[in-house]
């Protein structure tokens, strides 16, 4: 009676196991068929040419076997030809880094490989304007930046005030803050430089009482 009784658990356990195990293998069979796969992956960008001191926003889009779409941007993996001109996040925004030309931007994403050419315009002077040359100590002044991009023969403009980095050859004499602020304290002469990158402009002041 005992025998018979262990023997029945034993077979009753076993067929419990088989009978899960069977169910949990045909519900892993059928996830799997059904997830659909990738078919295509579209890039898109903001612009294919910009100024040194802007920004390219990438995007990507995956098509699906079952007729739908997915924004994977952040999935992508996103590479430049020359880091040295500029970088991509990993959420597709090109920076540039100061120097122009062509760059290539190419995408991965499930076996599926896109390269974009953007042409990024250098900067290539600075203009440092005072709006008022008569100055005196103890006063504030406005300056403004202008970045000239393209070559010298062809060129466009841009306010890049608050782009630069503003520094003077004598602090005792005057300082500028990073809005372009001119803040002056001692009569004299003093040089206002602004640098964004690698290029820099300059304008003499003269400080009198």
């Amino acid at each position: 009676m005992t025998a018979a009784y262990k023997y029945g658990y034993t077979f009753l356990f076993s067929g419990l196991i088989v009978l899960l195990f069977s169910a949990c293998g045909g519900d892993k069979t059928n996830t799997d068929r059904l997830l659909p796969e990738v078919e295509s992956v579209e890039v898109s960008a903001t612009a294919l040419e910009i100024i040194s001191t802007e920004t390219i926003q990438f995007t990507a889009v995956a098509s699906y076997s079952d007729h739908s779409t997915r924004n994977v941007t952040s999935s992508v993996t996103w590479t430049v030809s020359d880091i040295t001109m500029a970088f991509i996040n990993v959420n597709g925004l090109l920076t540039p880094r100061g120097s122009g030309g062509e760059l290539n931007v190419t995408s991965g994403y499930a076996g599926y490989y896109e390269k974009t050419t953007v042409n990024i315009v250098p900067l290539i002077s600075i203009d440092v304007i005072a709006a008022d040359e008569n100055m005196t100590v103890n006063s504030t002044y406005q300056l403004e930046a202008i970045g000239y991009f393209g070559t010298e023969e062809e060129n466009s403009s841009s306010d890049i005030t608050e782009r630069v980095t503003w520094t003077t050859s004598d602090q005792a004499i005057a300082v500028v803050d990073a809005n372009g602020l001119l803040y002056t304290y001692t009569a004299g002469s003093v040089d206002v430089n602004a640098t964004l990158f690698d290029v820099n402009g300059s304008l003499e002041l003269n400080i009198t009482e």
